[in-house]
């Protein structure tokens, strides 16, 4: 299983955390954008943050949210970890990888 690795600065005792998320075996965006969703927001409940903090962009979504630098599924997160978006490895599969947008917000591409 490949699982998300995510490095902050702010993390205490490591620089990589490990999300239990598995992207490879997802087909499509919106499949693996909505594995990291959860997995993120699972890991923001366990830092005491609030989960509905992480945000889930859909593709009719863009234009509410003003996140045009995200022209499909994405998810921002503007509360996390420094740069959180930026310390993602191993967020690819057979839909495609993610790229940062900003430090705090991801978009999936082809």
């Amino acid at each position: 299983m490949a699982n998300v690795r995510m490095y902050s600065e702010e993390f205490e005792y490591s620089r990589f955390i490990t999300l239990d998320v598995d992207l490879g075996k997802y087909t499509t965006k919106a499949g693996a954008c909505k594995a990291l969703h959860k997995a993120l927001g699972a890991f923001a409940e366990d830092l005491g943050a609030d989960p509905n903090g992480v945000m889930l962009v859909r593709p009719e979504d863009n234009d509410l949210v003003a996140h045009n630098w995200i022209p499909g599924w994405g998810i921002c997160w503007e509360d996390g970890p420094y740069e959180w978006a930026i310390g993602i490895d191993g967020a690819s599969g057979p839909w495609g990888y993610v790229e940062p947008g900003y430090s705090f917000s991801l978009a999936f591409a082809d």
